[in-house]
């Protein structure tokens, strides 16, 4: 039984909502006070790559490139049925060959791509009757790499569904799961890569120039750089031309047409049958060196034969990959078995390229940053004052209005340095996503801001530059260019905003800030990017969302998060009836990004029996922002919680 908001168990953050009632939409030719972006427009060019992003747990680039040293996916030959090699740390990896074109037609060229996907196998031996099948990962984005995911947290979530009593228990019941993720098309290690860039120097030195813009006080002119800046990436890399030719396919055509959302659907169903192929293969050769009798093989047989055409999903999408796990749902509604969405897209917005929907919980997340901060005490939180919170937000106000026309001067060992108010705006921003492990360093660094001090912010600045250039292949550069898929992605998925004025944007922007006045221009720049946007995708599902055909989904959000919503998860369930909605009372974006071993114990049932939490069900989380650091009692917890625990520590970055 889930705890309740009256539950004694568990810590339960309470807030204020507002707008509790209040009905928003975008209504059409919305003027609002232009004047008043002056100097909010400053901060576009920075926001694309932070908004729906589960950001980057990849680490640094040399960190990557030492995880994934010992393996070349090169040396796998792609194929059309799931062939596994040993990869990494107990993985299995495979590159499954699949069409550019699913839809093409008997005189078109057959070109096909290589899915990279990376396995943690289950437990059990398929032939095992607690053999639960496979669940598939997304871990958001879009463009995040899957098989970076699973490095990061494979085996924690596989922790997390599995049966929680011990394997070697003759009596138990539960499953146990084979994982898996995959960089979906243009991204990563899935080949051919999309990127916008022809090389790691030239992407370098073009987010350089990001930095520049903004630092003009003349808002005006820095609106101009943002636009031009972020049309002139998305004009070039719609371009077949680009990057020299380098998201040119073999048939001329744009690989920007063909990595929509549609095709990675119609490719998670051909990862489902090839594994379906796979598993009968894998008994098949396992009981021929069994000594079980005939009766009982049979019976193994028959639980693992392949049900071709008939075979289910088992998916886990966070962020993105909700979008992902709806639109899935949506187009094949009867190939669902499980699915949870978890930090929910609202599905019919972004297909409409709106993103209006979003935004909605930033303004209340930063009032809680401050309430956080005041409850924590000095010692926690260093932002801290006996005034209040209401006065702790004041001051913060009057230093961002005092930074908006005078950046802060600094220097430090990798020379001077200017701190903008794009960048405070940013660093907030993202903290947004992971308050348990950003809340307290982001106090500090305001701390220091506050009093004229920048040494430290300027620190942190200088570990996002890249100052030596590794040795990359073109190939490897191109993978590395995480925001060039993002970009192919969303505007292809979305309608066509391809030449929408200037005009027309702004009054988006202004619509933008009466949901944030602080955040709504910064949440505007996704939009932006696609304005720069011509190609478009041969295949794109525009809806409708939603099904009465489908299993029962499990939709799982945060009572406050700051890209997707919670009103999204429970607008969303309504339209695949008997769905559920599971309320974790925390902040951040997605639900590990704060540890409930409530919330994993409701996951873990629902991929074991389909059981799905009660309606009104609601999970407390089991530590706080600022709080994070008490470790009174610790030892005493159960393993899942330290598993979710160290799980939040990084995650989502």
């Amino acid at each position: 039984m889930l705890q309740d908001a009256s539950h004694k168990s568990g810590i339960l953050i309470h807030v204020r909502r507002t707008d509790e009632g209040r009905k928003r939409a975008f209504p059409d030719g919305y003027r609002g006070n232009i004047i008043k972006l002056a100097c909010a427009a400053i901060v576009l060019s920075a926001a694309f790559r932070q908004v729906w992003q589960l950001r980057s747990w990849n680490g640094s680039r040399a960190d990557r490139h030492d995880r994934t040293a010992a393996f070349n996916w090169g040396h796998i030959k792609p194929t059309q049925t799931l062939q596994y090699h040993a990869c990494f740390d107990g993985y299995e990896c495979a590159r499954l060959e699949v069409p550019l074109n699913w839809n093409r037609t008997a005189d078109e060229e057959n070109i096909n791509i290589a899915i990279a996907i990376m396995k943690k196998p289950a437990r059990v031996p398929v032939t095992d009757p607690r053999y639960g099948g496979l669940v598939i990962f997304n871990p958001g984005g879009p463009g995040n790499s899957g098989v970076q995911f699973m490095l990061k947290y494979g085996v924690d979530l596989q922790f997390i569904l599995d049966n929680k009593a011990d394997i070697t228990a003759i009596k138990t019941q539960g499953k146990y799961f084979d994982v898996m993720s995959f960089d979906p098309r243009g991204v990563n290690n899935t080949t051919p890569v999309f990127s916008c860039f022809p090389d790691l120097p030239s992407r370098l030195a073009w987010d350089l120039q990001r930095d520049t813009i903004g630092a003009a006080i003349n808002s005006n002119e820095s609106f101009r750089q943002a636009w031009a800046y972020l049309q002139a990436q998305s004009n070039s890399c719609s371009n077949v031309h680009s990057a020299g030719g380098l998201n040119t396919v073999s048939n001329g055509e744009h690989l920007g047409e063909y990595v929509s959302t549609a095709s990675v659907v119609r490719d998670m169903v051909e990862m489902i049958e090839r594994h379906g192929e796979w598993r009968e293969k894998s008994a098949v050769q396992l009981l021929s060196k069994s000594t079980l009798k005939d009766s009982a093989s049979e019976k193994v047989l028959n639980r693992t034969a392949w049900q071709r055409g008939r075979e289910q999903l088992q998916f886990w999408g966070f962020s993105y990959g909700s979008y992902l796990g709806q639109t899935f749902a949506s187009m094949q509604p009867h190939r669902v078995k499980r699915i949870v969405v978890d930090g929910v897209v609202d599905a019919a917005d972004y297909a409409r390229t709106g993103w209006a929907k979003n935004a909605n919980d930033v303004e209340e997340i930063l009032n809680l940053f401050f309430t956080s901060c005041f409850d924590a005490g000095p010692k926690r939180c260093e932002l801290y004052s006996d005034a209040g919170p209401r006065e702790m937000q004041h001051t913060f106000n009057q230093v961002m209005k005092t930074i908006q026309y005078s950046p802060l001067r600094t220097w430090n060992s990798k020379g001077p340095s200017i701190i903008t108010y794009k960048d405070v705006i940013g660093l907030i921003f993202s903290a947004f996503y992971t308050p348990l492990n950003d809340f307290t360093k982001t106090a500090h660094l305001l701390a220091d801001v506050s009093r004229g001090n920048g040494s430290s912010f300027a620190a942190l600045k200088a570990q996002s530059h890249t100052t030596t250039c590794p040795s990359l292949s073109p190939a490897a550069a191109a993978a590395e260019d995480r925001d060039s898929s993002t970009l192919s992605i969303v505007c292809g998925d979305g309608e066509s905003i391809y030449g929408e004025a200037q005009e027309k944007f702004l009054e988006y922007v202004a619509y933008m800030n009466t949901l944030s006045p602080t955040f709504g221009t910064f949440m505007s720049a996704v939009h932006l990017s696609c304005i720069g946007w011509s190609v478009r995708p041969k295949w794109r599902f525009a809806g409708p969302f939603g099904t009465d055909k489908a299993n029962p989904i499990l939709f799982a959000g945060q009572l406050l998060d700051p890209v997707t919503p919670l009103k999204n998860a429970i607008s969303g369930a309504k339209l695949f009836p008997g769905s559920s909605v599971l309320k974790q009372n925390g902040v951040g974006h997605c639900t590990l990004s704060s540890p409930s071993v409530c919330t994993a114990k409701a996951i873990r049932e629902y991929f074991q029996t389909g059981a799905l939490p009660e309606k009104g069900s609601i999970c407390g989380v089991d530590v706080r922002p600022f709080w994070q650091n008490d470790e009174d009692g610790y030892e005493r917890r159960g393993k899942l919680e330290k598993t979710l625990r160290k799980i939040a520590d990084t995650f989502p970055h």
